[in-house]
């Protein structure tokens, strides 16, 4: 499932800006689909953190829950991030400086000034790869503005976190393990409930959330501040345990979502375990946490209203 990239940054882009983050263009994540006619021969490589055998997709979706892309086929459930996103065809469009590349956007600095950049990002987890198409949160992270800028990041992220609770939702086939023995037609599946769940955006007139001044209200940046206190407050209780000092030092990762994997699992999967990185990503990285600074002391950022309460506001109704 495609869709045309050339002309989708200029509404979504947009979108972003207003959250914090100029330049970026779409969320992107794995959604895991229970399978029950995995080979026995294929559990190891099928089973991930939840247990049992699951196939993995690599989605992509805006602001407003809509469906952008979907990988070509689904990967092994027990293969990280890292490794299926190098068969995503838009990433790796992206990557290879082939989409996008030239569109500009501009960031704020702390001097009052302005610089341009090019080259639009999407916004993952920590399980990817450190590239410059791919921005992910800092999860331990010291400075106050790097703490700001990386819960927002996880707070707008979670567009993509309400798409997969949706897509369940409304169809139910897929919060059950599909009985479906080739992986094509249970690739077909995922992809068609994508193409309704897209459908019925445009018929409830959510498709186009955020690109209305009426469906932005002021962010709540003390609500951010206390939620960072609180993270702040477990991740240290976490860090004198002995469970941290464990999965810190005795367990293999696999690199994606933070699940500890063993090397016989990695193996099955055929797991990437080194981050590619690219000396870009970092440029790009701290020239955004700057900008979100600067409109975080101006309190310059917004958010955007629930779809319930853009329905009312576009009907003009109070919210």
């Amino acid at each position: 499932m495609r869709c045309s990239f050339t002309s989708l940054h200029a509404p979504t882009a947009g979108v972003y800006e207003k959250l914090g983050f100029p330049g970026a263009v779409c969320s992107i994540d794995g959604v895991h689909i229970a399978w029950n006619r995995a080979y026995c021969t294929q559990t190891a490589a099928h089973t991930g953190k939840e247990g049992y055998p699951i196939r993995v997709f690599n989605v992509t979706c805006d602001h407003s829950r809509r469906v952008l892309h979907v990988i070509d086929h689904s990967h092994p459930g027990a293969r990280n991030d890292k490794t299926v996103v190098r068969s995503d065809h838009l990433v790796m469009r992206m990557y290879k400086g082939e989409l996008y590349s030239d569109v500009k956007y501009k960031l704020a600095r702390g001097d009052g000034t302005t610089t341009t950049v090019k080259g639009l990002y999407a916004l993952v987890d920590g399980g990817y790869h450190s590239w410059r198409c791919l921005m992910a949160p800092i999860k331990v992270a010291q400075q106050p503005k790097v703490q700001q800028w990386s819960k927002r990041l996880e707070s707008v992220r979670k567009d993509f976190e309400c798409l997969f609770g949706i897509l369940k939702r409304r169809f139910r086939l897929l919060r059950l393990p599909i009985d479906f023995q080739d992986t094509e037609t249970l690739d077909n599946i995922f992809k068609t409930c994508c193409m309704l769940h897209n459908m019925l955006l445009v018929f409830d007139g959510l498709d186009t959330i955020g690109q209305e001044e009426c469906d932005w209200t002021a962010a709540d940046l003390d609500l951010d501040e206390r939620r960072i206190l609180s993270q702040r407050a477990q991740r240290d209780f976490a860090a004198n345990s002995e469970l941290m000092h464990k999965r810190m030092h005795e367990v293999s990762f696999g690199a994606g979502n933070n699940y500890p994997r063993t090397a016989e699992a990695n193996e099955a999967a055929g797991n990437l375990l080194e981050d590619m990185e690219q000396p870009s990503h970092y440029v790009l990285r701290d020239a955004l946490i700057e900008h979100f600074h600067v409109q975080y002391v101006n309190r310059n950022l917004l958010w955007a209203r629930s779809a319930k309460a853009v329905l009312r506001a576009r009907a003009g109704l109070p919210v």
